[in-house]
């Protein structure tokens, strides 16, 4: 079984970096690095595997808080297997 799922920003900034290099990725996985308002860098994860089916982001875009980043399929038989 497979859901989507947005991935959002955890705060305001500017994308630094995308560090999902493949599609498919892990729990806890960088999936992006943003540089926030205050200049620190904050690293956005998931708790869940799955694939990216789209980046909404690309390096150098402001976000803010809530901001979807990109949508993945959370894959639900890895969970399951477990």
């Amino acid at each position: 079984m497979v859901i989507q799922s947005p991935i959002v920003s955890p705060c305001c900034g500017i994308i630094e970096k995308i560090l999902c290099h493949t599609s498919v990725f892990q729990p806890k996985d960088s999936l992006f690095l943003i540089r926030t308002t205050d200049g620190e860098l904050r690293k956005v994860t998931v708790d869940y595997s799955g694939t990216i089916t789209s980046y909404e982001v690309r390096p150098g875009d402001e976000v803010f808080t809530g901001m979807v980043l990109a949508y993945s399929e959370e894959d639900l038989t890895a969970a399951e297997n477990e």
